[in-house]
């Protein structure tokens, strides 16, 4: 018959193996990968985004915010439709073939969204 402390031990022993690790709570990983993610979005946004700045109306460029390029497709962010439209007008009247001569990389299209650019 087993006495309490082999019971207390092999007790032990079952928790070390059913026991999960304690999740990992430190944020130091996480925010060298945020990090890098904004670097990576930097260095893909920062020119374009200076061109667009550059080629549009300063009126226009302050209603509008870049939001990401993917696959040569620019997303665009206007804060009203009538912005989405103004906007629309300027680029199929040159600003984007402009654009695409200017940049240097594939640029497909610009995808307007009306939401919030502030």
């Amino acid at each position: 018959m087993p006495d309490g402390s082999d019971a207390a031990r092999r007790l032990e022993q079952l928790r070390g193996w059913r026991a999960r690790p304690e999740p990992e709570l430190a944020v130091g990983p996480l925010i060298a990968a945020r990090l890098a993610d904004a670097r990576r979005a930097q260095k893909q946004l920062g020119s374009f985004v200076e061109l667009w700045e550059s080629v549009l109306p300063d009126e226009l460029a302050l209603h509008t915010r870049v939001t990401g390029l993917r696959s040569g497709v620019v997303h665009v962010t206007v804060d009203t439709s009538a912005t989405a439209y103004e906007l629309d007008r300027c680029l199929r009247e040159g600003v984007e073939q402009q654009m695409r001569r200017a940049f240097g990389k594939t640029l497909l299209r610009v995808r307007i969204t009306v939401g919030r650019v502030g």
